[in-house]
């Protein structure tokens, strides 16, 4: 599967949790369940969830 990469505003570290969009990571990304995807936001790095 192709690398997923999703720019975030929120501040990320390790541990954080999201609120995201489901209808945004499921229809419009159509990820399913158990596939990752990168968060960064420019300035703390590139974090893996899930």
């Amino acid at each position: 599967m192709e690398k997923i990469r999703l720019y975030v505003e929120e501040a990320l570290s390790q541990g954080v949790s999201l609120v995201l969009s489901p209808h945004y990571i499921c229809n419009v990304m159509r990820l399913r369940k158990n596939d990752n995807i990168s968060f960064f936001n420019g300035k703390d790095g590139e974090y893996l969830g899930k």
